[in-house]
């Protein structure tokens, strides 16, 4: 039995040469100037009306497959809805015949059972479709179509209707949903939203009074979310013409040093002025995402911004929205930029209750803006500006109520509207589509109950593709509605209709909406296809979708091959609504995906995505490799700061795999940040490299080469939290201040090492090796070095334990004060190819000699690498010696609890060794 759409048609048999048209009013008979009523001519029968609807039918490959005294029905497949909603409409909207003598139609779809062929064009059939059609039919009023509500089109919203009819047919109760014919389908209104204009600016006039700032200093405006602030911006960047203007905003999850900067100067690329070569070079490195310092960044700021000539033009604008959320590194280039010779100017836009960023606050702050909601008048002058002037005065005034004083909310409203039908063009004028609609304030309480999203969702994913991951799609938190603050929170209206709107979007187009929020709001065509398709499928890819959002006013095409998101309200919405239990695999492709599109400092950001995932390994290994970069571009800062962020997560992932603990809790707010730690290297170059007196400790206390790695002192039975500050820095004593042997109580075994070696006739080299490694240990370990280099020379003479020299000769050199030759020693040892046990040795004494000489960066860096060549051999006490100074290195870094961390994780390494023993 095959499923058909029926449409029905019930019209008004007259007999032929019968009286027919509208009785006139009273007032007109009253008057006298009614007309008599006329016969009605052949054509305008109900048999020549039904035959001409059957002509048409034919031709849009419908069948007939029912024939009455008073109605007739078609049939056509189900997948052409469109011709038989075309079908309905025709008959209903005929302008030749009079409103009452009209068709009335009904539709509904079903299995249909054949009972016989008249001819190629009908197909006589019987089924409850037919009975659902008929009955609609004869309870709608003439030029009305009603939809069974049944119907899978009108079920999914498909078809826009208007009002619900309910009538009586043969005793029985029907009930139909009246179609709107003049906009029946939901796609062609929410293809009405493109029709929307850029309006001019609306209720920002103190944000242009910014205008006016002098060169050298800093204004401030302040506006909350969807006010306005960054329609101003770009107002301020529109304005500023001849002189140059660069916006900023934050890029990815803010953790890629300079990435503000790098997506600001490569949106304006295609505008750069002539720069000197070596800013050329500064420039390219920046793009491609490898970084430069950020003296040399201001001054490429500088001339990008600022003429040699200045009075001939207005000096440069930066633009920065969002500043709190924008990179400290981008914010400290911009503050030098604004204070160089050639001053630049900026503007910052913060919310009302935010402060200025600190990186930002050095440079002068000028004046203050501040941008409040819109007024009643404002808010219609907006509505207006949005259609063009074309919008009937009453909806204007609906729709801007609707608003609440937010132009984000007013705009996102009014395309609620236009999608849903309540607003609507007719002559190419917005309308609304009844009296009723636009009335009311949806946005000012909760808009859905409790499991409609869900609901929602749940209806979306049957689109999605049998291939695509299940959860994928972004749907309700557990427990609450998306969106609804928590009693007693300001209510967001643009984030309310936003709300609506994502609700009735398709479940591919919201999985790629959701890729692009995860990617920062803004990313290219290329690296949105590379997150959405591996959760979704082909069906998220952007170019099935792409029209759409455009249309919809979802995301904007900034620059060729780059879209962003409409607000940076709708980002963060996106967010709050991916499930908890998604949240890992979605950032976790998104950490593959920056790995694959980004350049070396955006692994900052895919580290950070790679902890919110719970994938500690990658999370280290990605922030490595930042810091690396960061480090080749003399952003030191920033590596310091990805090396502790590293740290925090080696000493998180161990401390979990030490207890058997799973993965943190998967309520982590998506939008939320891990815990990190800036560690500016001048202190802790201070405290490493310049220790009191009484604060040295011998080289034992951090260092013991080869098999002896246990640092000296009381080792807990159980780990104890205790208080990191009193421990002293790594530090080396030097000849000077080491005192003579009496001083130390030290005494080595025999006066002369070699005396006890090299005159032995029986001992083989590699014993004589062994013994001379054992002689030099004792030596390390008493703090007595008086006489090693003797037992390294005959080392070396020997060719024993060549990596074991070359570690201890850097340590003496380290230890007498050329620390250019001890890091060039232990550097080289420690790239030496050697198993993972000999290998973590070697990174360990390059580690403390980095730390000893002030590089705290590369130190942890190098430490976290000894680590893991550690738990790569399986030694705990490598592990241990490991744990020991990481925990050392924090507390001298003012980290109190990564120092307590590594403490737990050094006193499991303890017990694991005791147990070896």
């Amino acid at each position: 039995m095959p499923e058909r759409i029926v449409v029905s048609f019930r019209g008004v048999a007259a007999a032929e040469g019968a009286p027919t048209g509208v009785p006139p009013s009273p007032a007109a008979f009253a008057l006298g100037e009614a007309r008599p009523e006329e016969p009605a001519p052949r054509s305008s029968t109900y048999l020549s009306r039904a035959l001409t609807l059957k002509q048409r039918a034919e031709a849009l490959g419908a069948t007939l497959c029912s024939w009455g005294a008073q109605s007739f029905s078609f049939a056509l497949g189900p997948d052409e809805l469109e011709e038989a909603v075309s079908l309905a409409i025709q008959a209903v909207e005929d302008p030749s015949v009079l409103p009452g003598q009209r068709f009335a139609v009904g539709i509904a779809q079903g299995e249909m059972i054949p009972a016989g062929e008249w001819g190629r064009q009908a197909v006589l059939s019987w089924g409850q479709p037919l009975l659902a059609a008929v009955a609609l039919a004869f309870i709608g009023d003439p030029g009305e179509v009603l939809l069974d509500p049944a119907l899978p089109a009108a079920v999914s919203g498909e078809l826009l209707t208007c009002g619900v009819r309910r009538g009586l047919q043969d005793d029985r109760r029907v009930r139909g949903l009246r179609l709107d014919v003049r906009q029946p389908f939901r796609r062609a209104a929410a293809e009405s939203v493109a029709k929307l204009r850029v309006p001019l600016l609306v209720g920002s006039a103190p944000a242009l009074e910014l205008l006016s700032l002098p060169a050298g200093v800093v204004g401030v405006l302040r506006a909350d979310r969807g006010v306005g602030g960054t329609r101003a911006l770009l107002e301020l960047r529109a304005r500023v013409e001849p002189g140059r203007a660069l916006f900023v905003t934050p890029a990815g999850a803010s953790r890629e040093p300079l990435g503000a900067l790098r997506r600001a100067l490569g949106r304006a690329s295609t505008k750069a002025p002539p720069l000197p070569r070596r800013l050329e070079e500064t420039l390219s490195r920046l793009l491609a995402g490898d970084g430069a310092d950020l003296w040399t960044t201001a001054e490429l700021l500088e001339a990008w911004l600022t003429p040699e000539h200045p009075e001939q033009t207005p000096p440069g604008l930066i633009l920065i929205d969002d500043a709190n959320d924008v990179d400290p590194w981008s914010l400290e280039v911009i503050a030098g930029a604004v204070g160089r010779r050639r001053a630049a100017r900026a503007v910052a836009r913060v919310t009302a209750e935010e402060t200025l960023p600190p990186a930002l606050a050095v440079a002068p702050v000028a004046s203050t803006r501040t941008l409040e909601p819109l007024s009643a008048a404002e808010a219609e002058d907006l509505a207006r500006a949005l259609f063009g002037g074309a919008i009937t005065p009453g909806a204007a005034r609906r729709w801007a109520r609707r608003g609440r004083g937010s132009p984000l909310a007013v705009r996102e409203a009014i395309c609620e509207g236009l999608e849903q039908g309540a607003l609507r063009w007719v002559d190419d004028i917005a309308a609304p589509r009844s009296s009723a609609a636009g009335h009311g304030d949806p946005a000012g309480r909760t808009i859905l109950p409790p499991g409609m999203t869900d609901a929602i969702v749940s209806t979306s994913l049957a689109s999605l593709p049998a291939d695509a991951l299940p959860g994928a799609l972004p749907g309700a938190l557990p427990g609450a509605l998306p969106g609804v603050p928590p009693d007693g929170a300001p209510r967001s209206p643009a984030k309310d209709w936003l709300l609506r709107r994502l609700d009735r979007l398709g479940a591919p187009p919201r999985v790629t909406l959701t890729a692009l929020a995860l990617l920062g709001g803004e990313a290219s065509e290329r690296a949105i296809d590379e997150l959405a398709t591996p959760l979704a499928g082909a069906s998220a890819r952007l170019a099935a979708v792409e029209q759409l959002l455009v249309d919809g006013g979802w995301v904007i095409r900034t620059e060729p091959g780059w879209l962003t998101l409409g607000s940076r309200t709708l980002r963060d919405l996106l967010l709050t609504l991916i499930p908890s239990t998604d949240r890992a695999r979605w950032h976790a492709t998104t950490a593959s995906t920056l790995c694959q599109q980004g350049g070396p400092l955006t692994l900052a950001d895919a580290a950070w995505h790679a902890a919110q995932a719970h994938d500690g390994c990658a999370a280290v290994e990605l922030a490595t490799r930042a810091a690396r970069a960061a480090g080749r571009a003399l952003l030191e800062t920033a590596e310091a700061e990805l090396l502790s962020f590293a740290a925090d997560q080696e000493a998180a992932a161990a401390q979990r795999e030490a207890a058997g603990e799973g993965i943190v809790d998967e309520d982590t707010d998506a939008s939320s940040s891990p815990q990190t730690y800036r560690m500016p290297l001048a202190t802790l170059s201070e405290r490493l490299d310049g220790p009191t007196p009484d604060s040295r400790t011998p080289i034992s206390a951090g260092y013991r080469p080869r098999q002896d790695t246990l640092p000296e002192g009381h080792q807990p039975s159980s780990p104890v939290i205790h208080d990191p500050s009193p421990q002293p820095a790594t530090t080396v004593i030097r000849p000077d201040d080491r005192g003579g042997p009496s001083q130390l109580g030290l005494r080595l075994p025999d006066p002369d090492p070699l005396a006890a070696t090299t005159r032995s006739p029986v001992m083989s080299p590699l014993d004589l090796g062994t013994r001379l490694v054992e002689t030099a240990r004792e030596a390390f370990v008493r703090g007595q070095l008086d006489g090693i280099e003797g037992v390294l020379a005959e080392l070396h003479r020997l060719g024993t334990h060549p990596e074991l020299v070359q570690r201890m000769s850097g340590i003496v050199a380290l230890v007498k004060g050329s620390k250019s030759d001890a890091l060039r020693q232990l550097r080289a040892a420690a790239e030496v190819e050697l198993p993972p046990a000999r290998r973590a040795r070697a990174l360990l004494a390059y580690a403390i000699a980095l730390a000893t000489t002030g590089r705290t960066a590369p130190s942890l860096l190098t430490a976290l690498a000894a680590m893991a060549r550690a738990r790569e051999a399986g030694e705990a006490h490598g592990e241990l010696a490991c744990a020991r100074f990481l925990e050392h290195l924090s507390a001298a870094a003012g980290h109190r609890d990564s120092a307590n961390t590594w403490h737990e994780v050094a006193a499991k390494a303890a017990l694991r060794r005791a147990d070896c023993v």
